[in-house]
């Protein structure tokens, strides 16, 4: 327990540490064994397009550059480290700890009027400061809009966020790829199917 009665270790888990933390233009791959990843944006629209662990290695793609912080289990020995009954390490003393600072719902602020997809939604209930993100997942959506000579067509649409002093910018900001001839919706609309999205925040003031 810390001097605030705050639970910081116990042998039911296992904490995360960051053990990489960088720049990345287009893609990175680094060690890994259970990582949780986070981004900051640098240029927008910027998300996460691809993650794949395998055999020990974890290889990261984006849409544009971004800052990128990998959180995983502890592995490097330190002056003071905690294992659990098994003989697991669960704690270490040599890399900074996965401290999550808040966790925001995104609900479909895209159904508020037809461009609210792309005017987006602004989360900004943190105090100032510099801050990564971890979204569940990307969501996708539909730009759905009637096509010159006749019939429909439909822009997929994705989800990013953009970091702002005090949380973030979500907007459906990038289309990747069109469908002439084709729309999951005959109208004059966006849609998505997706549920709502949780965020996770960090702060990352002075790592970078």
């Amino acid at each position: 327990m810390s001097g605030a009665s705050e639970l910081i270790v116990d042998s039911a888990s296992i904490n995360m540490f960051l053990r990489h933390a960088g720049v990345a233009n287009t893609s990175v791959s680094v060690p890994a064994i259970d990582p949780v990843v986070f981004i900051r944006p640098l240029a927008n629209p910027c998300y996460l397009r691809l993650a794949n662990l395998a055999n020990g290695h974890l290889e990261l793609a984006f849409r544009n550059p971004c800052e990128y912080y990998v959180f995983d289990r502890p592995v490097e020995p330190s002056y003071l480290d905690a294992f659990n009954e098994a003989g697991a390490q669960i704690f270490t003393a040599a890399q900074r700890p996965l401290d999550i600072i808040g966790s925001v719902t995104i609900q479909a602020y895209y159904e508020a009027y037809r461009l609210a997809f792309q005017d987006g939604w602004t989360y900004s209930g943190l105090v100032s400061g510099k801050y990564a993100y971890n979204q569940s997942y990307i969501r996708q959506g539909f730009n759905c809009q009637p096509y010159i000579g006749g019939g429909w067509q439909s822009f997929l649409m994705m989800e990013a966020l953009a970091p702002t002093a005090n949380g973030f910018h979500a907007s459906f900001a990038d289309s990747a790829g069109m469908f002439i001839g084709w729309a999951p919706l005959y109208a004059n609309a966006f849609v998505s199917y997706a549920p709502s999205v949780e965020v996770s925040i960090i702060d990352v003031a002075g790592i970078l």
